[in-house]
């Protein structure tokens, strides 16, 4: 809005309608637009398991006047800006360029999150990602994706002996990034059902879970093979 202020004015009451007027020209404010500035906190390096939704986000305050890329920059030990590959660019803006059905790109307005999403992500995915804004100059912010096949162990010995009518357990450890959503147990090479005499105790958590297989009872038909 431009403010015309007018300082004097003289109207002539007997010398007709001519009349003396000085006017000052004051400039339009216009706030200074803040400089965009990532949050590392929210912005983090992650881990997911293999077939899994690997969600890379940047929260970016005040970029809503930019264009934010997303890039492939590097793989395995490589950090960004290192070598490792080439670059790939994977999506600028809405527009995902990588001819890869599985990416795609979100963004939450509220909470300035942007972020890259790879569907049923593989060991090759691991590795350097940036999202960079289309600042002058060039300002980015790397995330590290690790994809990781999930293990897992059973505890104690191979071949256990146990007196007829004890109780016994056996404990099976899976590590993963994300907590898996079941644990099954074979036995003899059929999926186990839990009975009247073995209960199934289980604790998924991400990074580590347990199940327990509890025989109480023991029998000579629980002679056999007790796989995870």
């Amino acid at each position: 809005m431009i403010l015309w202020i007018l300082s004097s004015l003289v109207l002539g009451c007997t010398g007709g309608s001519d009349y003396n007027a000085d006017y000052i020209l004051l400039p339009e404010h216009r706030p200074t637009p803040s400089t965009p500035s990532f949050l590392p906190a929210h912005s983090p390096n992650i881990s997911v398991s293999v077939g899994e939704r690997a969600v890379l986000n940047c929260r970016i305050n005040h970029a809503t006047m930019n264009t934010v890329s997303w890039v492939r920059v590097g793989e395995g030990g490589a950090g960004p800006g290192k070598a490792g590959g080439a670059p790939e660019l994977l999506a600028v803006g809405r527009f995902v360029f990588s001819p890869d059905g599985r990416l795609s790109v979100a963004q939450v307005q509220h909470t300035q999150d942007y972020m890259l999403i790879i569907q049923r992500a593989t060991l090759q995915d691991s590795g350097w990602y940036e999202c960079q804004l289309n600042t002058d100059p060039h300002t980015s912010h790397g995330v590290h994706l690790s994809v990781v096949e999930p293990s897992s162990l059973v505890e104690g010995e191979k071949e256990v002996y146990v007196d007829g009518g004890s109780s016994h357990s056996i404990t099976c450890r899976v590590q993963s990034p994300s907590p898996p959503h079941h644990i099954f147990w074979y036995f003899n090479g059929q999926p186990l059902t839990p009975g009247s005499d073995i209960r199934l105790e289980d604790h998924l958590n991400p990074g580590m879970s347990w199940s327990r297989l509890n025989i109480d009872r023991v029998s000579t038909k629980h002679t056999d093979d007790f796989t995870e």
